[in-house]
């Protein structure tokens, strides 16, 4: 009787540390896939507007279409409307 308990409380616990093994690799999958991949109501259209700005300005650079110094001085006003633009929106939020 010893011995069939002691056989139940084995497959117990491996059968513990193989749900949380999967429970961990699961969940660590799904988070990984909810921050690369957010919902639309997690989505900050502001900032998807400046990304895709910004990542059209990098190909242009990238493909000579510009100069270096006309990539940066537009990036930097792109990064400053998009500053402004947050900025008014924090002010809203904060009721001021």
């Amino acid at each position: 009787m010893l011995h069939e308990r002691g056989d139940k409380m084995k497959k117990m616990i491996i059968f513990i540390l193989a749900v949380g093994l999967l429970g961990c690799s699961y969940g660590k999958q799904h988070v990984e896939y909810m921050l690369d991949n957010p919902p639309g109501v997690l989505a900050d259209p502001l900032y998807e507007d400046y990304e895709a700005h910004l990542d059209a300005l990098e190909r242009q650079y990238l493909r000579k279409e510009i100069s270096y110094a006309d990539y940066v001085a537009q990036k930097q006003e792109l990064e400053d409307q998009y500053a402004r633009e947050s900025n008014k929106r924090i002010a809203i939020i904060e009721g001021e």
